[in-house]
């Protein structure tokens, strides 16, 4: 298995997304950008060996029919972004998934910019979130919601 097979694992069963939770804290959202490869659990040994490859140490939860191998710090998310960045892989590069990878990338900049601690912020991670194609209609924020749960906080 090489790395070009592990992008090829991410572009079809990977999933770059933005997990945004209400809080007392960060203008009251926590997000949080995760990386997900969800598969049935037959497959646990492949998520075995995808994780040996990835730069960072995953972790890898079982149900009883599926697996998924799961990335969920920043940092960590941040350093497999930048790793199949220079896998320069062009099928990859032109996928949805890679979309994905790209404004998850932008969403992790605004945190590292500590956008995510003002209103302003927020939406505009929320406007970003919302435009990945992994935000479907029943995991989008509704910006007006956000607005008023993040002002309420910070003038709270």
């Amino acid at each position: 298995m090489d790395e070009d097979f592990v992008l090829g694992v991410i572009a079809s069963e990977g999933s770059f997304h933005a997990k945004m939770s209400k809080t007392q804290s960060n203008a009251g959202y926590t997000i949080s950008p995760v990386l997900e490869i969800h598969m049935n659990s037959r497959e646990r040994g492949l998520l075995d060996e995808i994780s040996n490859i990835l730069p960072v140490d995953p972790s890898i939860h079982e149900r009883s029919d599926s697996v998924t191998l799961y990335v969920g710090s920043r940092s960590d998310v941040s350093d497999v972004i930048e790793w199949a960045e220079r896998q320069n892989v062009s099928p990859f590069d032109n996928s949805v998934k890679a979309e994905n990878m790209r404004k998850l990338k932008k969403i992790i900049q605004m945190l590292n910019d500590g956008k995510h601690r003002s209103v302003e912020g927020v939406m505009e991670i929320a406007e970003v979130r919302n435009s990945m194609n992994d935000a479907g209609s029943d995991s989008r924020v509704e910006l007006s919601e956000v607005r008023e749960h993040a002002e309420a906080h910070i003038e709270g």
